[in-house]
């Protein structure tokens, strides 16, 4: 797993509902591509944790988790959210959880980069 921190515009003691959680995610969607892609995972998913938000520097925790890591969040979530992560990677899209004090979900975001840029290695 890898960490990186995005800044967002977040109000700790604000309820967000699904929707404006998505937005707020989906505004720094080239970013998280970046990290995706960085991750070096043909497969990931990507989890950000507004629980975890430091106001000091307004950033989220993003953990990119490869299929291995995810492996508890597909058997949860069921046969969509696995037939999405399948789906998904650098390139084709990303499959994002999130999880905050007032609602936590999932939701596929499209990809982002330059396809003429994607690249996938594996690390270790």
């Amino acid at each position: 797993m890898r960490v990186f921190y995005c800044p967002v515009e977040y109000d700790p003691r604000k309820r967000y509902t699904r929707q404006e959680m998505m937005a707020a995610i989906e505004s720094h969607r080239e970013l998280l591509c970046f990290f995706a892609q960085v991750a070096g995972y043909a497969h990931c998913v990507l989890g950000l944790d507004f629980d975890g938000y430091d106001p000091r520097d307004t950033t989220v925790p993003v953990m990119v988790m490869s299929g291995e890591e995810a492996r508890p969040l597909l058997k949860v979530h069921g046969r969509r959210f696995q037939r999405a992560f399948q789906a998904s990677g650098p390139g084709k899209g990303l499959l994002v959880t999130f999880t905050s004090p007032a609602v936590t979900g999932w939701f596929e975001m499209e990809w982002e980069l330059d396809t003429a840029r994607v690249f996938i290695y594996s690390p270790g």
